[in-house]
């Protein structure tokens, strides 16, 4: 399991290694920027996903889960143990994406309808891709959805989520740039307590 993890993990990473690479002569990337929104997104990510559980599952008593883990599944398989890695890689993403578009003039225009589902939808091909690789590689959904669109890789519930995500990410990512022992503190602490605290 633990090769297959580290193989999983070089493969989710492939995007923005190749992507860094496309753009590394064209656009200065900020290392410190990408670490802080690794940093965020590698707790926040799993508070989002048990925190909207915990609302969803059980506040409302939906009967049927959006979603649960079947790979490392904690907290009633509402997040994995792996969370902290897939977490902060999707939180670098999006930092690529806000901040080293090379489009990125032309992505501020954009306002409304237009901005809410490039974001969010950006969200979702990354979440497509990160569940479709595991799934080869674990012969087992990373992360099952109940709803059956995208079979069952993804839901069309969660754009929402994943615009609001997208933009606290990028918010708190940015405030936080600055206070980089503050970022790092929280986020061990964080992860600490999501996959061992409780």
């Amino acid at each position: 399991m633990i090769l297959k993890l580290i193989l999983f993990t070089f493969i989710i990473s492939l995007p923005v290694i190749i992507y860094w690479n496309y753009i590394k002569n064209k656009i200065k990337v900020d290392k410190k920027l990408l670490l802080s929104y690794f940093l965020f997104g590698s707790w926040f990510g799993m508070c989002g996903e048990v925190f909207l559980d915990t609302v969803i599952n059980k506040i409302l008593k939906v009967p049927v889960p959006l979603w649960e883990y079947r790979i490392l599944p904690i907290h009633d398989k509402a997040t994995s143990s792996y969370g902290p890695i897939m977490w902060g890689i999707a939180a670098v993403c999006v930092c690529f994406f806000q901040h080293y578009n090379l489009k990125e003039t032309s992505l501020r225009k954009l306002q409304g309808w237009k901005l809410f589902f490039i974001e969010a939808g950006f969200l979702m091909i990354a979440e497509l891709y990160f569940d479709i690789s595991g799934y080869f590689l674990f012969n087992e959904y990373f992360f099952y959805y109940f709803s059956p669109e995208f079979y069952h890789f993804s839901a069309l519930v969660n754009i929402p989520f994943w615009w609001c995500g997208y933009k606290i990410i990028v918010k708190a990512s940015d405030v936080l740039y600055s206070e980089w022992k503050l970022n790092f503190t929280i986020a061990l602490l964080m992860v600490i307590i999501l996959v061992w605290g409780f």
